[in-house]
C-alpha cells in the first residue's frame, strides 16, 4: 500500500510511563480537520510494553474541547483510501514524496473504553503542577518526574506563556505489546489548525508520525517546514467521500471540495520544539516592527503641515489640508506595500482562516488609494479632493470601529495614528466649503 511505511502513527501528547518498564511508541496516527474556527482531532498512538502497566498522556489544548467521545481506527483505514484514490486518478494531487492547586478547574471526567480522561484548566503553571502532582497520588500512579523543577516545568510552562492552558490527563491501560489504542475525538475552538509537538520532548527516543489533514485551502510545504514536517501529498475531494471517514468532519463544512492531505514527521523526538500551526498569521511581530518607521514619517508629516498652517495664510485651507493628507497617505502607502506582500506570501489556507482579515486588507488598500486621489486634489485646492478624503476617513473609522473582527496590528495601529490628522483635514475642509454668512 502506498501509505504503509508511512502510517505507522501519529498525534503527540507528552506520554509518561507510570511504571518502570519499557515502553515503545514507534509511530502516532491523527487526522485534524479544520474549518477556520473549530478543529477536529481524531487521535491514536502505537504503544508497546513488556507487561502490563498505566501510561499518562498529557495532551494541551488551545481551549476547552465541546467534544470528547470514542472514535474508529477504521477512519484512518478511510483515509488512507481516499488519498490512494485520488493519487491514482491523478487528478488534482501533489506530491512531495512518502515516506491539584487553586484556580485549577476539572472541566471534564469520563471513562471512555481504555481511556480515563480529564480535562483541567489551569491559571498559571504553578497552580497545574500541585495540581498534577496531588491527581497522581490520587489515582495511586507515580512517574518519577519532579513537576516544579524538572525538564517539564519549562516544557509545559512555555504553553501557559503563550495562552494554553487547557490540558487532557488520559490514562491509558496498556496491555504487554499491545499496537494502536482506541482513537479520541476531540473538537475544540481554534483559530489555526493545530497540533501540540513540543510536549512530546519530556520523552526521548525516535518516532514516526503521520497526520491526515483537512482544510478549505492548500497547506503548502513551508506551512509544515517550521515543524520539522513534510508534505507528502495534498489532493482536492469532494465533502461526502469524507463521510466514511467521520461524519463530524462533513458537518464542519458548507463547500463541496475540502482539501486533504498527508504530512509526516520521521526523527528523534528531542527535535519537536515546535507545535505545528497552520494558518495564524496575525500578529507579525516582523511587520509590527517594520511599522516603526512609519511613525517618524507621520510625525515630520505632521509637523511639515503644522509649518504650513502657521506661514501660509495667503494659501487656501484645502491647500493647508494637503499636508496633513499626505502624512496620513504616505503612511498608509507604506503599511498597504507591507499588507500586499504579506498576502502574496500567504498560502489559501492562511488567508481562508480568517477572511475578515483578507476583508480588512482589501478596504484598507482602497481607502488608501482614494485618500492618493484626494490628496493630490486637495493640493490644488479642488473641492472634490475634500469630498472624496471626507469618504477615506469615513471608511477608515468604520474600519477602526470593527477592528475586533481583525487580528492585524498593523492597520489598527496606523488607523488610531491617523484619528488627529484626519480632523485637522476634515476642519481644514469644513472651512473651505462652508459659506461664510
Amino acid at each position: 500500500m502506498l501509505f504503509t511505511n508511512i502510517l505507522v502513527g501519529v498525534c503527540d501528547k507528552g506520554l509518561l510511563p507510570i511504571l518502570p518498564v519499557v515502553v515503545y511508541e514507534p509511530g502516532q496516527k491523527a487526522i485534524i480537520s479544520w474549518n477556520g474556527s473549530h478543529e477536529l482531532l481524531i487521535l491514536s498512538a502505537d504503544m508497546y510494553s513488556e507487561s502490563e502497566t498505566k501510561v499518562l498522556e498529557i495532551l494541551p489544548l488551545p481551549s476547552i474541547p465541546s467534544i470528547i467521545e470514542l472514535g474508529s481506527f477504521e477512519s484512518f483505514v478511510k483515509a488512507m483510501q481516499i488519498l490512494e484514490a485520488r493519487i491514482r486518478r491523478g487528478k488534482r494531487a501533489y506530491m512531495k514524496g512518502v515516506p491539584p492547586g487553586e484556580d485549577v478547574h476539572v472541566v471534564f471526567h469520563e471513562k471512555l473504553g481504555i481511556h480515563d480522561v480529564t480535562v483541567v484548566k489551569a491559571s498559571s503553571f504553578e497552580s497545574f503542577a500541585l495540581w498534577a502532582e496531588d491527581f497522581l497520588n490520587r489515582n495511586g500512579l507515580s512517574i518519577g518526574y519532579d513537576w516544579k523543577n524538572g525538564n517539564i516545568k519549562p516544557i509545559i510552562g512555555d504553553y501557559f506563556r503563550r495562552g494554553l492552558n487547557v490540558f487532557v490527563f488520559d490514562i491509558v491501560d496498556v496491555k504487554p505489546y499491545s499496537g494502536s489504542n482506541e482513537p479520541l475525538v476531540y473538537m475544540f475552538k481554534s483559530d489555526c489548525l493545530y497540533f501540540p509537538l513540543k510536549i512530546s520532548t519530556i520523552a526521548k527516543g525516535h518516532t514516526n508520525i503521520a497526520i491526515f489533514t483537512v482544510t478549505k485551502g492548500v497547506i503548502k510545504e513551508e506551512d509544515v517546514a517550521m515543524a520539522g514536517f513534510k508534505l507528502n501529498v495534498m489532493v482536492r475531494v469532494s465533502l461526502d467521500k469524507l463521510a466514511g471517514v467521520d461524519k463530524r468532519i462533513t458537518d464542519m463544512f458548507q463547500q463541496e471540495h475540502v482539501w486533504m492531505g498527508l504530512i509526516s514527521y520521521e526523527g528523534p523526538i528531542e527535535s519537536l520544539t515546535e507545535d505545528l500551526t497552520i494558518g495564524k498569521t496575525y500578529p507579525n511581530r516582523r511587520w509590527v516592527i517594520l511599522f516603526l518607521p512609519l511613525f517618524l514619517i507621520l510625525t515630520a508629516g505632521v509637523a511639515a503641515s503644522i509649518y504650513a498652517l502657521r506661514s501660509t495664510r495667503e494659501k487656501t485651507d484645502l491647500w493647508k489640508a494637503s499636508f496633513p493628507a499626505a502624512a496620513v497617505t504616505m503612511m498608509k502607502l507604506s503599511v498597504s506595500a507591507i499588507l500586499l506582500y504579506t498576502v502574496a506570501h500567504l498560502s489559501y489556507v492562511d488567508m481562508l482562516w480568517n477572511p475578515s482579515d483578507i476583508w480588512f486588507i482589501l478596504f484598507y488598500v482602497i481607502s488608501t488609494a482614494v485618500g492618493l486621489l484626494s490628496t493630490s486634489l486637495l493640493w490644488r485646492g479642488r473641492r472634490l479632493g475634500g469630498y472624496l478624503y471626507t469618504v477615506t476617513a469615513g471608511l477608515d473609522l468604520a474600519l477602526l470601529a470593527l477592528m475586533y473582527e481583525s487580528r492585524n496590528l498593523l492597520i489598527g495601529a496606523s488607523l488610531f495614528i491617523a484619528l488627529i490628522p484626519n480632523v485637522v483635514v476634515l476642519y481644514s475642509v469644513g472651512k473651505s466649503i462652508t459659506p461664510v454668512k
